[in-house]
């Protein structure tokens, strides 16, 4: 599991629920609690029921179990199919997810284009490893997209500035000046625009 992946990850499986009361609520309580405990395959079986009720928390939080193979088998087709089921619901977690997994063509076959559709939902939710993400894809270009110089510059600048000192930042800044270096006069004209209206719409 990349770095990306990794602070995320956790931090959603071992959160606190939070009080929403309903049947659902209370399976997916449940499960946090055998997860807490060390029993992941009864934490997987609550959050089952739980998702089964469009609780979108539990259905994104089985997701990333069936994909990293804890307290059950991993499948990435059976994460995709849970983390689309969350994204459904709202979860920007599961939006992030799934840009990843189109990314790298984990349980689908890889798709840079419906990668970056994913990730521009997280990122424009303010998720900074989504915006991260969509300057590194952008860069790099894939499956299905092309290299976009101006995007990559744009999203990676809004990364850095949302990012504290970490390596993320670092390599950001690295990574959109060399976007910087490729860019014609009138794609870094297009960028700072781009970026100056960004930035009004945050305030």
């Amino acid at each position: 599991m990349s770095p990306l992946r990794a602070l995320p990850l956790l931090l959603a499986l071992f959160a606190s629920p939070l009080a929403l009361g309903g049947e659902a609520e209370d399976l997916f309580a449940a499960g946090v609690e055998a997860a807490n405990g060390g029993n992941l395959p009864e934490a997987a079986e609550r959050w089952r029921q739980a998702a089964a009720l469009d609780h979108a928390e539990a259905a994104f939080r089985l997701g990333a179990l069936y994909e990293e193979g804890r307290g059950v088998e991993q499948d990435h087709e059976r994460a995709l199919h849970w983390y689309h089921r969350a994204a459904e619901h709202g979860s920007e977690s599961a939006w992030f997810n799934l840009g990843h997994m189109y990314a790298k063509g984990q349980g689908v076959a890889k798709d840079a284009a419906e990668a970056v559709r994913w990730y521009e939902k997280a990122a424009r939710n303010e998720n900074v490893y989504a915006q991260y993400a969509l300057g590194m894809i952008h860069f790099h270009g894939g499956a299905g997209l092309e290299r976009d110089l101006e995007s990559a510059w744009f999203w990676l600048t809004v990364a850095s500035d949302n990012f504290g000192a970490n390596a993320f930042r670092d390599n950001a800044n690295d990574v959109r000046g060399r976007a910087a270096d490729r860019m014609t006069e009138a794609q870094f004209s297009a960028a700072r625009q781009r970026l100056q209206d960004w930035q009004a719409e945050q305030k």
